[in-house]
């Protein structure tokens, strides 16, 4: 592990180089949240500013034509995923405020990591029906439209593999927390 080197003396703080880097992804975080639900709202809900001719184009569903209807009937779809999904980006900027705070090896940390990955895996079983009902409630005025969507894609069981691997981890480390305040009350 590298470590940061002593200054004139002082001892350096083993953790600063995490500090630091936490303390960045907090505001990267809010960043990517505000961006997602602005996105969002823009994309589906303001047509001045995403015109129903240029959201086809974003879609992967090869539609036509989207109506305001269908774009109101989208962004419901939407929202219980994208909940979801700002639920699990909050969790980890709590993660990272914990970690710029000094405060690692924790049970909260511990706890707050298989939160991320319990958010991650029901993402991923949450994708493929949601992209099926994103569809439906965009194509809602074409009735010929052709469902051209794979059931599971890759992405979805990557992101399944991840939150299984974040759970794996958060459990280890409360495992860790746990025999190291065994080992402090020996002491």
């Amino acid at each position: 592990m590298l470590s940061t080197p002593a200054v004139a003396g002082v001892t350096a703080d083993p953790l600063a180089r995490l500090r630091m880097v936490s303390s960045v992804m907090v505001i990267a975080v809010i960043a990517g949240m505000i961006a997602l639900v602005t996105l969002i709202v823009v994309v589906f809900l303001i047509p001045a500013v995403a015109p129903a001719a240029i959201v086809p184009k974003v879609m992967p569903f090869g539609l036509t034509e989207i109506t305001p209807r269908a774009r109101l009937l989208g962004f419901l779809v939407l929202c219980v995923p994208i909940g979801l999904y700002l639920y699990g980006l909050n969790e980890v900027r709590r993660l990272f405020r914990q970690y710029s705070a000094g405060e690692v090896l924790t049970l909260g940390a511990a706890s707050r990591l298989k939160r991320i990955a319990w958010a991650a895996i029901a993402g991923a079983i949450m994708r493929p029906p949601t992209m099926r009902g994103l569809f439906f409630a965009l194509s809602i005025d074409q009735p010929d439209a052709e469902l051209r969507l794979p059931i599971v894609t890759t992405a979805d069981l990557t992101f399944l593999l991840f939150g299984f691997l974040l759970l794996a981890i958060g459990w280890a480390m409360s495992e860790a927390v746990r025999i190291a305040e065994e080992h402090r009350q020996f002491v």
